[in-house]
């Protein structure tokens, strides 16, 4: 009976040896399944900031286009006016009570104020910057900011710079 209980408990332990080397093994495993989930976030997280930069570099393409076509918008909207004007038939204007003169009284003003207030804006802008965060990339894991000269383009992340500043 005694060589029977000996015997069970070498199995016993020969067990008990077994299982801990299978969990071991197991624990393991699972250290590897974690490192491959970092692995697979990391690069989920890689992909999701590309997508960020290129969705940027769009909407700054995007904004910029905007921009042009409204500029070119505001040099063209004075000069559909005057060739509406000057394209007036002037028969109808003779039977007016009123003259040539007091629409240039109301309206050469007007116009000139806002092609003034226009280029005052232009000239404004078109300052040398030194460094526009608007303007910093991702290049080989550091931040690149790169001096720009300012013009119509950059009007608006001026005004963005600005506006930030006056908030914080």
């Amino acid at each position: 009976m005694a060589d029977d209980f000996r015997t069970v408990l070498r199995h016993w332990r020969l067990l008990q040896s077994k299982v801990g080397r299978h969990l071991d093994v197991l624990i393991q495993l699972r250290v590897l399944d974690q490192q491959d989930l970092a692995v697979a976030q990391s690069k989920i997280a890689t992909s999701q900031q590309e997508i960020a930069v290129n969705e940027a570099k769009t909407l700054r393409f995007q904004s910029r286009s905007v921009f042009i076509f409204t500029a070119i918008t505001i040099v063209f909207l004075p000069l559909s006016f005057f060739t509406s004007y000057f394209s007036m038939d002037v028969a109808s204007t003779l039977s007016s009570p009123y003259e040539s003169e007091m629409f240039w009284k109301i309206c050469g003003p007007i116009s000139g104020t806002i092609i003034v207030g226009v280029f005052a804006v232009a000239r404004y802008v078109s300052r040398p910057v030194k460094d526009d965060p608007d303007e910093e990339e991702m290049v080989g894991g550091d931040l690149k900011i790169e001096p720009r000269q300012r013009g119509w383009l950059g009007l608006s992340s001026h005004l963005k710079n600005r506006l930030k500043m006056k908030l914080s």
